[in-house]
């Protein structure tokens, strides 16, 4: 399947932001869902097909990164029922406090 992109927005430094993405009613249902590491969490609801994001951002800021604000980006792979996956792309921006 198509690789996605989905925009989380701004989130403040060592903040938690909840999203959630509606899915396609045409696409299988999903058997299991991987984030791409420990600071993205996601779950879904069968019945509404929505795909529920919560992302921790990190307190602090990276070494080298100058400004008030950067860019970040996770994925996160559904893995179908029916064999295929797909692959969305978490994109936002962290923002000092």
């Amino acid at each position: 399947m198509k690789t996605e992109d989905f925009d989380f927005g701004e989130v403040l430094e060592g903040e938690t932001k909840k999203v959630s993405y509606q899915r396609k009613s045409n696409l299988p249902a999903i058997k299991r869902i991987e984030t791409s590491c420990g600071c993205t969490e996601a779950g879904w609801s069968p019945d509404s097909r929505t795909v529920f994001v919560t992302y921790h951002a990190p307190a602090g800021w990276p070494e080298g990164v100058s400004g008030d604000t950067y860019k970040t980006s996770k994925y996160m792979t559904l893995y179908f029922n029916d064999g295929t996956n797909q692959t969305i792309w978490l994109k936002g921006v962290i923002k000092k406090k």
